[in-house]
């Protein structure tokens, strides 16, 4: 599922995401300049 997708999921903005993608609290896969989460991420 893409950011926007995980975001909604999770009640939390994509700001919050990507800080915590930042921070190594969240594992995404990248493909260019998108983020991607997988259920065993």
């Amino acid at each position: 599922m893409r950011i926007g997708q995980f975001a909604e999921k999770y009640k939390v903005t994509q700001d919050t995401v990507r800080y915590y993608i930042e921070r190594g609290l969240l594992v995404a896969s990248k493909r260019g300049e998108q983020f991607f989460f997988t259920e065993s991420d």
